[in-house]
């Protein structure tokens, strides 16, 4: 595991007495003094944590920094970054398997549903042809009736 002691000004906020996140950590050990990057790829994880962050600020759940750090740059060499890995992706597959669950059942709900539809479908079917049968009988007796009143008429 990677641990350093941070200068005693960088542990916590002056003023809010909050640790600094893991993004933050990220920039303090991997700007200059001037604030330039260590190298470009420093600089890219920083963006793509920011972006990451951002992209998710609208969502139910929003990203902390922590999370948006280790998925960004993963668990590189077992390294824990200061927080627990594996947190962060309990997180991620907990939600994943709730958004499976919720799959399966809205998909169990919709094949309920279709064969509920496909049974009225037959049964209004069935209803249909007795109709049409009952129909044709009545017209036979309107026709036979009709054929013995022309008969008796003539």
């Amino acid at each position: 595991m990677l641990y350093f002691k941070l200068p005693k000004n960088l542990q916590r906020h002056p003023r809010t007495g909050v640790e600094p996140d893991i993004q933050e950590l990220w920039q303090i050990t991997h700007q200059k003094s001037n604030g330039e990057w260590v190298n470009e790829k420093a600089k890219q994880i920083d963006d793509d944590i920011s972006s990451m962050l951002d992209e998710s600020y609208d969502l139910e759940n929003p990203l902390t920094p922590n999370e948006a750090f280790l998925l960004v740059r993963g668990d590189k060499s077992g390294a824990s970054y200061g927080i627990k890995a594996t947190k962060s992706k309990l997180r991620i597959q907990a939600q994943l398997q709730e958004a499976t669950q919720d799959r399966e059942q809205l998909t169990k709900e919709i094949d309920v549903l279709k064969e509920k539809l496909e049974e009225q479908r037959t049964r209004q079917e069935e209803e249909l042809a007795q109709m049409k049968a009952q129909l044709e009988a009545q017209q036979a007796v309107v026709n036979s009736l009709m054929a013995c009143f022309d008969n008796e008429t003539n």
